[in-house]
């Protein structure tokens, strides 16, 4: 289906009142990841075709000879997706989970933790191999304060994530680890966990694990 210009892909659990995870991708990874998950949540994926603006909070210029820079329009998006698309389709499906679950890789990750200082609709937060080197991010969340306590973050980086990239993009292993704790003396329940490889090493498994701990 299409909702706001966006392809939407939903996997339900058999249970309406099942957590729901939604899942920002760029390549429509999503049914890899609802066949390795334990299917006891409904996921609900979004495919990003702008990755580069609207998982971003802020314009910036490329951080590398590779990329085209970043169009910072995560609150437009964001409003779409909390306004239009999950009502939408929780209507459609009727669904009524008993709490939400953002979740995403890469940029998606930036994005995730982002929405928790600009929305009140989730709860739980998941950054697997997130983007957390973007520029000003960390200097935004030590200025902020998340609309609602969240329950659980999840965390994760590739063990070689910090070796490779521009050097704004090496920062991502120090950026992590000072979110992590800081969110712990927030009183916030979170798990840092570090996996074999770069940031292309096994995606899909890794958001898995994510999803798996953040439902815990």
């Amino acid at each position: 289906m299409h909702i706001d210009g966006r392809e939407i892909r939903i996997f339900r659990c058999s249970d309406e009142k099942a957590p729901l995870v939604v899942l920002n991708t760029v390549r429509n990874e999503s049914e890899a990841i609802w066949n390795l998950s334990d299917k006891s949540f409904t996921l609900l994926a979004v495919q990003i075709d702008d990755w580069n603006d609207s998982m971003t909070p802020w314009h910036h210029e490329g951080v590398a000879k590779w990329d085209s820079g970043y169009g910072g329009k995560a609150d437009t998006y964001l409003e779409s997706l909390t306004k239009r698309i999950i009502p939408s389709v929780l209507n459609r499906e009727g669904l009524a989970p008993c709490f939400s679950v953002i979740a995403g890789y890469s940029l998606a990750g930036l994005f995730a933790l982002y929405a928790m200082y600009q929305s009140e609709f989730f709860s739980r937060y998941a950054a697997v191999s997130g983007s957390l080197w973007f520029p000003g991010f960390t200097e935004f969340v030590a200025k902020g304060k998340p609309i609602r306590k969240p329950e659980r973050i999840y965390l994760s980086l590739g063990r070689k994530e910090p070796e490779s990239g521009s050097p704004v993009m090496r920062e991502v292993g120090d950026r992590t680890d000072w979110l992590y704790h800081y969110y712990l003396s927030e009183g916030i329940e979170c798990m840092y966990e570090m996996n074999g490889g770069n940031h292309f090493t096994k995606p899909n498994e890794r958001l898995v694990k994510g999803i798996r701990w953040i439902l815990s």
